[in-house]
């Protein structure tokens, strides 16, 4: 079987890339995470597989280092800030205490465009984004580099205030795909409804 390339931006603990290796395990997986307190986690959960890489960095539309921002639950750490709306998002039976900041550090940044580069990789066939409010900023870091990505799933909100400063809309990301050749294939509703993954496939 040809080896496919496969960018899991946001890995967290390792789902998307433990699924990706058993079924395709001849492809080659790189995945990001820049959170000290999952990075472990990532490593001990999928580090052992050999066509696994793991990047202990963020990707962004620049390179420049930045600050991180953990919080208490680490699924919602994230380069951007949380918004000051961010007591309106629903969270169930928990608390909004999950979104308190309990560390800050600079960690390194990369571009996907100077990734595919410097790593000689010529395409790759799935980019799966979860970079909690950033997705849009990552898929743009492709720059030129996006005509030779076949499948992107990013992840958008759908509500008209925000959970993160300067998060991306659905409609924001949905027309800059589409002005760039994709289409929108598939989507689900999370977090009461109050986000979108979208399966978007290039034309």
């Amino acid at each position: 079987m040809t080896e496919n390339v496969i960018l899991d931006v946001g890995a967290f603990i390792g789902e998307t890339v433990a699924r990706a290796y058993h079924r395709y395990p001849n492809n080659k997986i790189w995945a990001f995470e820049p959170c000290k307190k999952t990075f472990g986690i990532l490593e001990h959960n999928v580090g052992r597989h050999p066509n696994v890489t793991l990047v202990q960095c963020a990707v962004d539309s620049d390179e420049t280092p930045k600050t991180f921002y953990e919080s208490r639950d680490a699924v919602c750490a994230s380069l951007s800030p949380f918004s000051e709306d961010k007591g309106k998002w629903e969270v169930g039976n928990g608390s909004h205490s999950v979104f308190d900041i309990v560390d800050e550090y600079i960690v390194p940044c990369t571009r996907l465009d100077n990734f595919l580069e410097i790593n000689s990789i010529k395409s790759v066939e799935y980019l799966k984004v979860d970079a909690q409010g950033r997705d849009l900023n990552v898929i743009k870091s492709l720059g030129d580099r996006l005509k030779d990505v076949r499948t992107i799933l990013a992840e958008a909100r759908l509500t008209d205030f925000h959970l993160y400063e300067g998060d991306c809309h659905k409609d924001e990301l949905v027309q800059y795909m589409k002005d760039n050749g994709f289409s929108a294939r598939h989507s689900e509703k999370q977090t009461y409804d109050q986000e979108e993954n979208i399966l978007f496939v290039r034309d």
